[in-house]
């Protein structure tokens, strides 16, 4: 994001934090998508090395259920200004989680619902 001027003194004020958050959605049988959690996606605790904020690229999401299609959509907002309402960013990812049977087979590694990289 832009530098944000302070609105007194207009002198540079740093940049707005960004907030992600992740809905997810579970494909039903006619197709259509019913909303099943929420997450906000929380970008690590520094900025990189040349000060440039950094965003999250992952997204922790517990208790699906197995054998299910879902949808991930990423909407963003500015954390302390304007009208913190939450935008759709466009984003979204499609995927499917492992049957019961294949979950318990060989343990996987972990792995997150979206990514942005």
């Amino acid at each position: 994001p832009p530098e944000v001027r302070s609105p007194r003194s207009l002198k540079p004020a740093g940049r707005p934090r960004l907030e992600c958050r992740v809905d997810v959605l579970c494909r039903l049988p006619d197709g259509s998508f019913e909303h099943r959690s929420s997450t906000l996606a929380e970008p690590p605790d520094r900025d990189d090395a040349a000060g440039a904020f950094v965003v999250p690229t992952e997204a922790k999401v517990f208790n699906l259920s197995p054998s299910t299609e879902y949808r991930a959509e990423l909407s963003v907002r500015f954390a302390d200004l304007g009208s913190r309402s939450w935008q759709s960013s466009g984003l979204w990812v499609s995927f499917a989680t492992p049957s019961v049977e294949d979950s318990t087979r060989a343990p996987q590694r972990q792995r997150s619902v979206a990514s942005t990289t």
